[in-house]
């Protein structure tokens, strides 16, 4: 007696394909996260009345500084207006989020994370407290150690523009880098391009914060002397911090780079399988590349906030709108190096 056979089910082409881990789920829920703890930061900080202006202290500020005070926090404006008319613009004209309208949300809301740049164990961060400030949110970041964190005067005008416009600028500086290392070594791998972009990167932050360091906006008075320019002195400028930062800024470039013929990088494919310009793709898309960035962004503070704690004393000469008293005169905790050794009176060998 013959047995009949059911027929195997058809087999899909590409049931046998490798599978991709949906990246975009995944950072567009650190996306969501990390923009929920921004939100909340900055409410606390408002809420707590901490929103308020630091003076600069008694220390007379030079003529040229305020001068340059001016036209950085200007500059700044000018250039956000600018970069907001042009992903405005380019998106009307594509019908669609531009990726770069999505890096300027995505920097600009990076912001919450500034003072923890260098500041979360130690103050190793110095703002001109002549610019336009009201104070830092930096106490209500979760499990913040450095003190007087509320006396930081973050630069708001002047970093309205600093956040969100660097992000798309320096992004499309890097895929320029990246574009010449890929003609000039056709046979060159990622990493090699990725290299290429962050080296142009890397020298342009170094001439930028050598030269804003020596207009006195900003200082790094726990830099690591060794592996600094200028140490010593209020100027000091550690390298590592154009390596650091300069990976920071590169690693949203190769994401601009390394995109796919619809235009989509590795962390926004995932939301290929909705309709492309659905309200729900585009969210899902902007919380990815946001997600992306506010993680690099952390993983570079972490890195330097440590470098902190092998930094070298504190260079003399400060002035009272530098320190803003959130050490030395005036206050309990003394501007020290981690490693400097500040007696306790009444104890030592002499000590009864």
């Amino acid at each position: 007696m013959k047995t009949l056979s059911r027929p195997a089910p058809p087999v899909a082409a590409d049931a046998w394909a490798p599978r991709r881990y949906d990246f975009t789920k995944l950072f567009a829920v650190l996306g969501a996260v990390f923009l929920g703890i921004a939100i909340y930061v900055w409410a606390a900080w408002i809420l707590s009345g901490d929103a308020t202006p630091t003076k600069p202290g008694p220390d007379p500020i030079p003529g040229y500084v305020k001068a340059f005070a001016w036209i950085y926090q200007i500059s700044g404006v000018v250039l956000l207006i600018g970069c907001i008319i042009y992903v405005v613009r380019k998106s009307r004209r594509e019908r669609q989020l531009t990726f770069d309208a999505m890096i300027l949300f995505a920097w600009a809301t990076a912001m919450w994370l500034d003072p923890a740049t260098n500041n979360y164990i130690r103050p190793n961060l110095l703002y001109n407290s002549y610019l336009i400030n009201f104070g830092s949110w930096a106490p209500h970041i979760p499990g913040w150690l450095s003190p007087n964190a509320n006396l930081l005067p973050e630069p708001i005008v002047a970093y309205i523009g600093l956040y969100g416009v660097p992000g798309v600028l320096v992004a499309m500086l890097g895929c320029w880098g990246m574009r010449i290392g890929r003609r000039r070594w056709p046979h060159m791998g990622k990493v090699g391009i990725f290299l290429c972009g962050m080296a142009v990167i890397g020298v342009f932050d170094l001439f930028l914060e050598l030269f804003l360091i020596r207009a006195q906006m900003w200082s790094y008075p726990l830099a690591i002397r060794s592996l600094s320019i200028g140490a010593g002195t209020v100027y000091q400028f550690p390298v590592y911090e154009s390596v650091l930062f300069g990976a920071c800024w590169t690693a949203t470039a190769a994401l601009r780079f390394f995109r796919d013929d619809k235009g989509r990088s590795v962390v926004e494919r995932g939301a290929s399988a909705m309709s492309p310009n659905s309200k729900k793709s585009t969210l899902m898309r902007l919380l990815a590349v946001t997600g992306f960035v506010h993680l690099t962004y952390l993983i570079y503070s972490i890195c330097f906030s440590w470098a902190a704690v092998y930094g070298g004393p504190y260079p003399e000469g400060y002035k009272s709108w530098m320190l803003n008293g959130m050490c030395g005169p005036g206050t309990e905790y003394v501007c020290q190096g981690p490693k400097e050794h500040i007696p306790i009176p009444g104890s030592g060998p002499t000590a009864r």
